[in-house]
């Protein structure tokens, strides 16, 4: 359930289409086969560069994940998760604040 995800990639079949100046590709998604076209959307999506580049992102999502849960990898995770309440002060000091972001 990841292909809207690498849909842009550079790597993925399709032209890439201007709208409004922004780079789109075609995407047509669905769950279930392609010939039953019982779901699915067909869109564009913006482009989103190479494939490494994004699953990098992913896997430094779920390291960065894993450590806010006391696990050093996904076995880890699974087997002896660490829940941690943080208040809602702790939530906004979480965040970037006192900057102007751009």
């Amino acid at each position: 359930m990841v292909g809207n995800v690498f849909a842009g990639c550079e790597e993925t079949p399709g032209e890439i289409m201007q709208i409004d100046g922004r780079p789109f590709k075609q995407y047509v998604g669905s769950s279930t086969h392609k010939t039953n076209h019982v779901e699915g959307v067909a869109a564009m999506v913006p482009t989103k560069g190479k494939f490494a580049d994004i699953l990098t992102k992913l896997i430094e999502g779920v390291v960065s994940g894993c450590s806010y849960q006391g696990a050093l990898n996904l076995t880890e995770l699974r087997d002896n998760p660490e829940f941690i309440r943080i208040t809602n002060a702790g939530l906004i000091e979480s965040h970037p604040h006192d900057v102007v972001l751009r």
